[in-house]
């Protein structure tokens, strides 16, 4: 059988180069970079001053002394795609995907010196999923679980040192019941 798939591929591959066929990358999209103060907002869609269509490419916004503060995918005058947002020094404050101007997908933050500062999933507009952040020596500081932007389950908080702060039940957003320590009194 192994031999039959490899004729049989011999075969097709002598085929097209014979009719001159060629497997090619598709050509890279060129998406236009513009910034976000030549666009306007009209009805929730962004379009270039004066114009009939949508805007579809890539939005930025700079710094006043010219860095990137951020970028942003455009489809169809809609946030869809990749969301970034920088400091001021250049590092990582914010990454997050949208879909048709909603937050959908992981979302992550980081503090200025690049420590990673929270992740979340996002599910059309809420948190939906494991929600971490981390205290900026990165120590772990809270870890749950959202369901359409409610906590739901166990949720843990953490001093920076890594004790656990708190431990607390969660139904749909409400405590149902919940302990706490002092700073180094419990490990996890």
């Amino acid at each position: 059988m192994k031999y039959a798939a490899f004729v049989l591929l011999l075969v097709v591959t002598g085929f097209m180069a014979w009719r001159g066929f060629q497997l090619r990358p598709a050509p890279a999209i060129e998406m236009e970079e513009v910034s976000r103060l030549s666009l306007e907002l009209l009805e929730g869609r962004l379009y270039h001053t004066n114009a009939t269509v949508p805007f579809n490419g890539m939005i930025t916004e700079r710094y006043s002394e010219g860095g990137l503060k951020s970028r942003t995918e455009i489809v169809e005058g809609w946030l869809h795609g990749v969301s970034e947002g920088w400091y001021t020094n250049r590092q990582m404050q914010v990454q997050e995907h949208f879909l048709t101007n909603v937050s959908n997908g992981l979302r992550r933050k980081w503090y200025d010196d690049g420590t990673l500062l929270s992740e979340t999933q996002i599910e059309q507009g809420a948190h939906h999923g494991r929600y971490r952040r981390w205290h900026a020596n990165g120590q772990l500081a809270e870890d749950l679980q959202m369901v359409h932007g409610k906590a739901q389950g166990l949720s843990q908080a953490f001093h920076e040192d890594g004790s656990l702060q708190a431990r607390v039940q969660m139904d749909q957003g409400q405590v149902v019941e919940s302990e706490y320590w002092e700073q180094g009194e419990k490990q996890p």
